[in-house]
Formats: C-alpha cells, structure tokens, sequence
C-alpha cells in the first residue's frame, strides 16, 4: 500500500485525494496527494489516513495544497470550539490539558488556536473570565460583591485580572466605559466572526459571533457610556 500512495504522491494524483495525505518530516508539513510542492524524498515522508491523523502526529497544513480546505477543516472548527468550551469552564485548566483532550501535541495546538482566533488559549481562558466579572459586577452592589461569582479565588487576583482584561478600572466598567475610547476591529476567523476592542490601556473585549453587526450590538451594551471607534 505504501508503494502505491507514494506513486499517487510522486504523479501528484488528484483522484488520491481525500483518500489519504503525505507528510514530511523534514519540514512538518501535511500535503494532499496532489500537491504541485517539490517533491520530497522517500524516506523522509509519512502516510496518514486522515488529515486529524497527520494533525495529532504534529504536522502543520500545507499553504500551498490546503489539506484542511473541505471535510478536515470542520474537524479542526470543532477541536477548536470544544477547546473554547473548556477554557471558558469555571474549572482551572491549562493548555497542554486540552490539547492532549484533543489528541494534539501542546505546541500544536497553541499554534493552531492563535492561528484561527487570534489569542493565546490562555488569552482566551482570561477573557472568559472577565466576561464573567463583567456580568457579575453589573448586577453587583459593590465591585468586591462579585469576586467569587466570577471564578476568581481573591480580591488581588480579581482586581488584577479583571483590570488588565477590561483595559479600565472595574469600577469604570461598572459604569458602562464612562469617559473611554474603545477603539474596535472585526474580522472573520473559523467559527465566524471575531471583533476585537480596546482602550489606551489595553484590550477590553474580544468576541465571536455570528455576524459583524451582532458583536458590535454587544460592544455597546457592555460599555454603553463609551465612545466607540471602528479602525
């Protein structure tokens, strides 16, 4: 079998395609049978039945052939939603948990992630948690009030937290961005769309959703006192 894949790959057989994906070793990269790459030499290449197969083994998608175009980038949407999922948990996690959940190697897995969303799984893991203080000092008597409701295991950690991810004092937040600029960004990602903002102080929301306008919408309503500005 392995000499006929290797003839698919040497022919750069379209029909082969789908059917099974080369990778080399000497350069980490996952191709199509069909690839118009240079061609690599024998003993330096791996076969793998699937695209997720050749993932979890380490090896990165080729630009060229996009292996993950199709049928394998829906898997790598999921890995990456169920990735979100986790990090969003009350539960502390960390990063080479999730990636061995998935079956991908920690490096791979924290490249594949910043690639498609743009922050680090554990950027990402702190957003959640401010979304959630977010949330709880809005209905909250008092700033300190929400601490424990909003996952953090003290007041420091809290105000630390809290205060670096909303590029604002939380007390300010709790004022809807009275008196800030949020200058904000959207782009497209593979779960749909993803919107960036942030003050002089640093980034106070990152988003994903469904639609540009949905996200914005939000933005709004979290700091309704800001001044908002596209860039």
């Amino acid at each position: 079998m392995e000499t006929t894949r290797w003839q698919s790959v040497v022919t750069r057989s379209s029909e082969a395609d789908g059917r099974f994906y080369y990778a080399v070793r000497t350069t980490g990269i996952f191709c199509r049978p069909s690839c118009a790459a240079r061609k690599p030499r024998v003993e330096n290449v791996e076969f793998f039945g699937s695209a997720e197969d050749a993932i979890r083994a380490g090896y990165r998608p080729c630009k060229r052939c996009r292996p993950l175009d199709g049928g394998a980038g829906d898997a790598v949407a999921k890995a990456i939603a169920q990735a979100c999922q986790l990090l969003s948990s009350y539960d502390s996690i960390q990063t080479q948990e999730i990636a061995r959940m998935l079956g991908l190697s920690a490096s791979y897995f924290q490249r594949l992630f910043k690639r498609h969303l743009g922050v680090t799984p554990q950027q990402y893991r702190r957003r959640a948690l401010t979304e959630r203080g977010r949330h709880a000092i809005a209905g909250a008597r008092t700033v300190t009030e929400s601490v424990y409701d909003a996952g953090y295991s003290s007041n420091s950690r809290f105000y630390e937290g809290l205060g670096r991810e909303l590029g604002m004092k939380p007390s300010v937040a709790r004022r809807g961005g009275d008196g800030q600029v949020i200058h904000y960004t959207t782009t497209t990602c593979s779960l749909g769309h993803i919107l960036i903002a942030w003050t002089e102080r640093g980034v106070c929301e990152v988003a994903i959703g469904n639609a540009p306008d949905g996200l914005l919408d939000q933005l709004r309503s979290h700091f309704p006192r800001a001044v908002l500005q596209a860039t």
